[in-house]
């Protein structure tokens, strides 16, 4: 099912979870740390020393901490800023390790995680971090959109002394080092936050521990960081990095072709595909973001209340053919909502499944109530989530299913889906955070009512909530497993929702730059290890 060409560089990723009442990363040295009284770069990367990198859509909050969700630009600059707490090793099986943590332990009933920091950590305006920083950051996100999302059964932060901490769990989550390991995790300096008077203040001048320095920001063109000389971790081979906001991909791609720009990150293959150039290469991955259908389950809905029909799409859109007509066959084709390394997937083979079969798919047309009617599938007016419709439309057509894509912005999409009736079927993106079977499926199937419309009532309703809150609470890496196989059974036998592609992420690069490559999820220091 998998069809994942790397064009030149993919790494073979499976996601391990630290397992409980062990200690964890003791003595482990996280990447890019020197040997003392070596350096990872001495200003100068082959004769550069600035490095710009070119986006897309503009980076607008440069602390974790904001409002609301941060979102991929965004990462471009604070992961350069600041430092995670605890990070996911991707070379070691993604084995989850600490980088501010200097070791963590997890009690074998899942309710306490003892935290150490590194002694020689420094915040950019010289204030040594400490626990304190760590409970400040803590307690603020959990009081933030991200923070509730994904601080399930969260309780509180104890500091211990100056360096060691435990957080406290109302309950055990099954995924809690995932969610530990995500954008949440950046510490800020406490003092400085109250110095600067809140969110407003930091995001202004942000100060992290990160191996770049925030210096300007001029919104809609680019934001300039400095090295910090002092960073605890080694030193970065440019002094300056430079993130420009180009948006218009075409000029993005002859940015990195004429070496006014050194890497362009996530543009789209159809930008690439054709890129012949010698000084430039590029290279591609799968991301965690899914492009899935998913029904109208209001009660008077003829689609959701049909399930010969469900049955009968789910059979009858050929995925390869969207994979093919948008990725040029290099993402995946997922039969379930969760990615092959994440924790808690069941593994393929184990859970019932299906696979393009149009004879198949005109016998469940048959069996059901169809009347030839126009099947409203409302999407993302151009996007890969619309383009993908388009496919789909011509795949059910030769089944004899008379889709219809509505394609709108994004605002009019959620005023149609959470106001009124006049959809049978929307096309969806969701990305991901945890890197766990809870955080897809807890959206989609415990708290689809809520975020889409309180009047939608999903076929074994009850049953797969119940499922869900038995997978947050189960610490047995094993028996969740087990209980998510029950769910993806109860989700593809009664086809309540169809996940039809993952997205890919790229990077474009002068081929002198070294250690570049596209990433699954947002790494720890993207650009340190960037040197010519």
């Amino acid at each position: 099912m998998k069809k994942v060409i790397a064009l030149l560089m993919v790494a073979a990723m499976t996601v391990g979870i630290a397992g409980c009442g062990s200690k964890q990363n003791q003595g482990e040295t996280p990447p890019g740390e020197t040997v003392q009284g070596e350096a990872s770069g001495d200003g100068v990367s082959g004769g550069k020393s600035e490095l710009v990198v070119v986006t897309s859509t503009e980076p607008v909050y440069f602390n974790n901490l904001c409002p609301s969700m941060t979102n991929l630009p965004d990462t471009l600059v604070y992961s350069q800023i600041y430092d995670p707490l605890f990070y996911k090793d991707w070379s070691d099986g993604g084995a989850v390790k600490g980088y501010l943590a200097e070791s963590y332990e997890m009690s074998a009933d899942g309710l306490e995680i003892q935290v150490k920091l590194r002694d020689n950590v420094y915040f950019h305006n010289g204030t040594k971090l400490t626990s304190e920083d760590v409970k400040f950051t803590f307690d603020e996100m959990f009081t933030r959109t991200l923070g509730t999302a994904l601080l399930i059964n969260w309780d509180s932060v104890e500091i211990v002394d100056d360096l060691n901490l435990i957080f406290h769990m109302k309950a055990p989550y099954g995924a809690i080092m995932n969610a530990l390991c995500s954008r949440l995790n950046y510490i800020s300096c406490k003092s400085y936050w109250d110095e600067v008077g809140g969110f407003e203040g930091y995001n202004a001048n942000p100060v992290g521990t990160g191996p770049y320095k925030f210096v300007s920001a001029l919104s809609g063109d680019e934001v300039v960081m400095e090295r910090n000389d002092n960073y605890w971790n080694g030193t970065a081979a440019f002094e300056r990095c430079i993130v420009k906001t180009v948006s218009d991909n075409n000029t993005a791609v002859l940015a990195v072709e004429s070496g006014d720009a050194d890497v362009a990150l996530n543009l789209p293959l159809d930008s690439l595909i054709n890129v012949n150039n010698p000084d430039v290469e590029w290279n591609s991955d799968i991301s965690f973001e899914f492009g899935y259908l998913q029904y109208n389950f209001l009660p008077d809905s003829w689609a959701g209340n049909d399930t010969n029909f469900r049955k009968a799409v789910q059979w009858g859109i050929n995925k390869d053919a969207v994979n093919e007509a948008i990725f040029y066959g290099q993402t995946n084709t997922p039969d379930i909502l969760g990615d092959e390394t994440w924790t808690g997937r069941p593994a393929e083979g184990t859970y019932e499944s299906y696979t393009y079969d149009p004879e198949k798919a005109k016998e469940f047309l048959e069996a059901s109530d169809y009347d030839g009617r126009e099947f409203r599938v409302i999407t993302w007016a151009n996007t890969n989530l619309d383009k993908a419709a388009q496919v789909m439309q011509a795949s059910l057509q030769e089944i004899g299913i008379n889709m219809k894509v509505v394609a709108v912005d994004r605002a009019s999409f959620w005023d149609m889906v959470r106001s009124t009736g006049d959809w049978d079927a929307c096309m969806h993106c969701l990305g991901a955070s945890s890197l766990d079977m809870d955080g897809y499926n807890h959206f989609m199937f415990s708290m689809y009512p809520q975020y889409f419309n309180e009047n939608q009532v999903l076929p074994n309703g009850q049953e797969m909530s119940d499922l869900l809150e038995a997978g947050r609470l189960e610490p047995d890496p094993e028996k969740r497993i087990e209980i998510y196989t029950q769910l993806v059974n109860y989700i593809n036998k009664e086809a309540i929702s169809i996940p039809v592609y993952q997205e890919i992420n790229t990077a474009l690069y002068r081929k002198d730059l070294k250690n570049v490559s596209a990433d699954r999820a947002v790494p720890v220091n993207r650009f340190f290890d960037y040197t010519y």
